[in-house]
Order: structure tokens, then sequence, then C-alpha cells
């Protein structure tokens, strides 16, 4: 009897440390940047931008997707991907570092904030990869990388004013005048595709402390949490899980932990189910780090969108397969098809010409050093990840597919 009670004050022990994880001022700040953007966008210049909070572009080299982009906007003549911060001080760079700081701090006296504008330049190259990917045909309108500031009491160096890629918030309408009013409108064929392709992209998934602290992660696939009956509850895209403990302290040292979840899932319909008061959410970080939250320290927890779609799930079976040695070159021969048009990706230059990444399927063809009438320029010019417009031309014995270059793409 005694180990029952020491257990259920355990328990209720580990719940008050639950109640105890606020969530920082500067999280709660960041999103409310992040939110105050998303807004600024809706209207800007005049046009009805389709804006997306948080997404999750997946990276040609990696199984799920970690780049995430706070802010994505398209318009009618150009998408744009932002990467909001609400820093303070003067914010200068130094060696594509960014700095910020106040008074009469330097750069060299504090720990940079990272290369924030390559990172989201990447993010967008992953994002044209992707469209590409999905929709086997080139990126024809523009997609723009920025860097925007919110914070009132935040000033940018001449030399970051001077970029087209870093603006203050009270400065978009100046951008979309210097950068977006004269490009041409995007057809409404690739903004339907593009506007599709980032609604299925992937966003964390959320556990809330009873305290308020929001944890956004990956809930691993065996969650960790599980009905009183021991079944785990199974992953469902949009479904949120609010957790309340149906008794006061008294009880619980006398009669044990009780947990109640009520589930909401994607159409809001909404079920109540007891949990056991012992399992714990087992949840994968940004960072890689795994964590194991008692379920009584949590509120709620939320399932975001895994974003695995089914033509990149398939791609990446068939790279497991190859590496494996089970799969043959029979299969590029049924993929390839002579005279077809494709858009491809630049992978790396070998003797006899430049290996392309055909982005569907996962099949590389070769395109020959003949193809290029100055070649020395031509592997300056189209280095790893750059797009290339290419056609099929043949296929050998061996299943190598060689390519001729696409002078009039579509």
């Amino acid at each position: 009897m005694l180990r029952f009670i020491h257990r259920n004050r355990e328990w209720l022990v580990s719940k008050l440390d639950g109640e105890q994880q606020s969530e920082y001022p500067s999280n709660t700040k960041a999103r409310e940047a992040e939110l105050t953007v998303l807004e600024a966008v809706r209207n800007l210049g005049g046009e009805d931008w389709e804006v997306f909070h948080r997404k999750r572009v997946p990276r040609p080299d990696s199984h799920r997707s970690k780049g995430e982009i706070d802010v994505i906007a398209i318009g009618e003549r150009a998408v744009l991907a932002i990467e909001v911060k609400n820093w303070k001080g003067t914010v200068s760079i130094e060696d594509n570092l960014f700095f910020a700081y106040r008074g009469r701090q330097r750069p060299s006296q504090l720990p940079d904030r990272g290369k924030v504008a390559n990172i989201i330049s990447e993010k967008v190259s992953s994002l044209e990869w992707v469209f590409r990917a999905v929709n086997e045909s080139r990126v024809d309108f523009a997609i723009f990388p920025l860097v925007v500031f919110t914070n009132d009491d935040c000033k940018l160096t001449e030399e970051l004013s001077r970029r087209s890629d870093c603006w203050h918030l009270n400065e978009l309408e100046r951008m979309y005048q210097e950068r977006v009013k004269d490009e041409q409108p995007m057809s409404p064929s690739s903004r339907d595709k593009m506007a599709e392709l980032i609604s299925n992209l992937g966003s964390w998934d959320e556990a809330g402390y009873a305290g308020g602290k929001l944890l956004e992660a990956d809930i691993a696939d065996l969650s960790g949490i599980l009905s009183l009956d021991g079944n785990p509850l199974e992953r469902e895209v949009g479904m949120r899980i609010e957790i309340e403990s149906t008794r006061g302290k008294l009880s619980t040292t006398l009669r044990g932990p009780s947990i109640k979840a009520t589930i909401t899932d994607s159409s809001g319909t909404s079920r109540t189910t007891r949990l056991d008061p012992f399992c714990k959410l087992n949840l994968v970080l940004p960072t890689g780090r795994r964590r194991r939250i008692p379920v009584q320290q949590l509120r709620f927890l939320a399932y975001g969108h895994e974003g695995i779609e089914p033509w990149r799930h398939e791609r990446n079976i068939r790279s497991e397969e190859l590496e494996t040695g089970s799969v043959t070159r029979s299969k590029d021969r049924a993929f390839f098809e002579e005279g077809k048009r494709l858009s491809g990706t630049a992978r790396n230059w070998a003797e006899h010409g430049l290996w392309v990444n055909l982005d569907i399927s996962g099949v590389d063809g070769l395109l020959p050093n003949n193809q290029f009438p100055h070649l020395e320029i031509s592997k300056q010019i189209f280095v790893q990840e750059k797009e290339i417009p290419v056609i099929m031309n043949n296929i050998s014995k061996k299943g190598i597919i060689y390519l001729r270059y696409d002078d009039d793409p579509d």
C-alpha cells in the first residue's frame, strides 16, 4: 500500500513539473512576428496572395523534410519564401554570417546568428526541385527567397539595406515594387500546381506542456501514447488530443492517477477515451534529439502533415533498392522514352560528360561532353543542383540513358 501511494505521489510531482514548463517570451514573440508577416503579404501590392505558415520543404538527400519556411506566399507574378526574424538592434552581415548587436557592441564580440540568407536560398532550391519532380515540368516563374525583419527596434546596416533579399517589415511594399511588380504573370496552371504542392508539404507535430511551453517536433512513429487498454493511438493528420487529469491530489494519492483524452479529428469530430496515466510521449526534436515526456505533463498534442508524398516515398524505396543491388538497369529502360523533354538537375561531371538527375523516379542520365560547345565554361555554369533542360536521346545496352541539351525548352 505504501509503495502504491509513493508511486502516486511521484506521478503528482512529475505533473507539477509540466505545469511549471512555461513558454519563453522570445518564442511567443517569434511566432507573433511570423503571423504579422503572413498578414502583411496577403494583399501585398494589391494582389490576392495565397499564404502558408511553417511548411517543411523536403531536401533531395533526406527522407523527411526539415527545411521549414516560415511564410510562403503565392501571388499573381511570383512566389515569396520568407524567413522571419524578430531581432533587436543593428543587424549586419560579414562573410554571409548575420549579427545583431546593440549600442557599442561589434559583431566580433558576439556569436553569429548563422547564414540566414544562404539557408533560405537553399530551401528555395529544394522547393524548385520538388516542384519539378512532382509536376514533371520546369519552374517557369520567380521564387524569391527573402529575410524579413519585424522588430521596430531593428536597423539594417547600409550593406544589408542594399541587398535585394533582406527587408524590414515596413519596406515590403517597396520590395514588391522593385522585385515583383515587373515579373510576368504566372500561368493559372503553375499557380494551382504550386498551391497544391505547398498544401501537401509537411508541418511540425506539436506537444504543449500544461504550463504553456510548446514543442514543435516529430512525434515518433511509435508515439508512446497508449489507451488504458494498452492500444496505441494511431497517427492521423490534423488530429488533436486534449489531455486532462480527472482526479485531485488527494484522490490521486489514494486511488491512483486518471487521464482523460478528448480526441478531435481533422473534420472536427470528437471522442473521449482514457489514457494509460504512466505512458510517455516519444518526440524527435528538430535537432534530432529524442525526448520522452510523461503524459501527465502535457496539455495537448497535435499531429501535423507528415509530408512524405507517394512520389517521394517510391523514389526513396527505389534508391534503397539500387544501393542494395536488388534493382537492375531494366528499370531505367522502362522509364526511357526517346525525345522526351525533361528538366533535370546537374549532379556531377565525369570524364565523358555531365550526370543529370532527371528528378522523377530517381533516374540519372548522361549529357555527353559534345553537347557543350564551350566545355570549360559549361563546367563553371552547370554546377551541382543547377537546373538544366534536356531531351532523352537513346539508351545503351547497359542501360545508360544518353541525353542531349534542350536548346528550345518549353
